[in-house]
């Protein structure tokens, strides 16, 4: 939080940087995702500004400095606070506040699926919010084509394990990780990081440890979760999105003080997609098998709804409109 409030005694600078890139440049209108300081530029030049996202700092920031109950269960509901800004901030919440006048700033919000309360966009401001379906990465191999590559035949049950580009280091005992039968994909940024994992994938079945490293850098990811049975990983919008448009399950472990997370599983994972919750001490002990084999039941057992996945396409033509009303109303 002091980085913050370093960043923040600054963000008048920063955002003399913005207005004069805008000024020189002229754009027809401005679109961030999670970014709050071009929007009071943008508001300033008489620019329209757009958030794209399913959350925004302020609540963020409001959490990690005071857990607000009502934030939580607001969250299992509409993404609107019944309240307006002014009052869903506590007077100890100054940096929430600072930076929720500046999302206030913006003219509309195109809110993506998995969402959490946005402050800047009250229920008062229910006519500016355009709600989308999943803007989301697609594969482009078949699963068959995939598994080719890896050297796994197509009846093999597979586990990815994919935390976000962080290295993961298993000993030798990681066969009571897996159910029997099942092999393990481990996503690493440096896949030679670690001596426990092959290299070269075209022997799966002969190893002696369960487990496969594959560099992220030479696979596109919605490739690796087409082609697998279950992620164990941790709730991103990235990830959430990516197995529920594949229809994969995720065993996510949770992280309590990341509060985009609640969204993510109350109004994507849960009603759209198959997910299960691996406690902590359960992932660190290796205790995976249960929720693995669990995962596979969900698929037989569930009937989820479906979403669709043409969420950019709706989002470019949402913005050309915005611009162009704004241009008119102008000229």
């Amino acid at each position: 939080m002091q980085q913050l409030q370093d960043f923040l005694k600054v963000a008048n600078d920063v955002g003399k940087q913005e207005r004069k890139w805008m000024s020189e440049y002229k754009p027809s209108i401005v679109c961030v995702d999670a970014a709050y300081i071009p929007l009071k530029e943008a508001k300033i030049l008489g620019i329209p500004s757009v958030i794209v996202s399913n959350f925004t700092f302020d609540s963020i920031f409001a959490h990690l400095i005071t857990p607000n109950p009502g934030l939580s269960h607001a969250i299992t509901g509409p993404c609107f606070s019944s309240r307006e800004p002014s009052s869903y901030f506590s007077d100890s919440e100054i940096i929430s506040q600072m930076t929720n006048e500046y999302y206030s700033q913006a003219d509309y919000l195109i809110r993506l699926p998995g969402c959490i309360p946005i402050p800047g966009f009250p229920a008062s401001r229910k006519s500016h919010v355009i709600d989308v379906p999943l803007v989301v990465r697609m594969h482009r191999q078949s699963r068959q084509e995939t598994r080719a590559v890896l050297g796994i035949d197509d009846e093999s049950k597979i586990l990815l394990v994919s935390f976000g580009g962080h290295d993961l280091v298993f000993e030798d005992e990681n066969k009571k990780l897996l159910p029997e039968g099942w092999f393990g994909i481990v996503a690493s940024p440096n896949s030679k990081s670690s001596g426990k994992f092959l290299v070269n994938p075209n022997s799966v079945n002969q190893l002696e440890s369960r487990f496969l490293s594959v560099d992220t850098s030479l696979f596109w990811m919605p490739d690796l979760i087409n082609a697998v049975d279950v992620v164990l990983g941790k709730c991103g919008y990235g990830m959430c999105s990516e197995v529920v448009a594949h229809k994969t399950p995720l065993i996510y472990v949770p992280r309590p003080d990341f509060i985009e997370e609640q969204g993510l599983i109350s109004n994507l994972m849960e009603p759209y997609g198959y997910g299960i919750q691996m406690a902590q001490l359960d992932f660190y002990k290796g205790n995976w098998k249960d929720h693995i084999l669990m995962s596979q039941l969900l698929l037989s057992k569930d009937i989820k709804k479906e979403i669709r996945t043409n969420g950019g396409n709706i989002i470019g033509c949402a913005l050309l409109q915005i611009a162009s009303e704004t241009k008119s109303k102008t000229s």
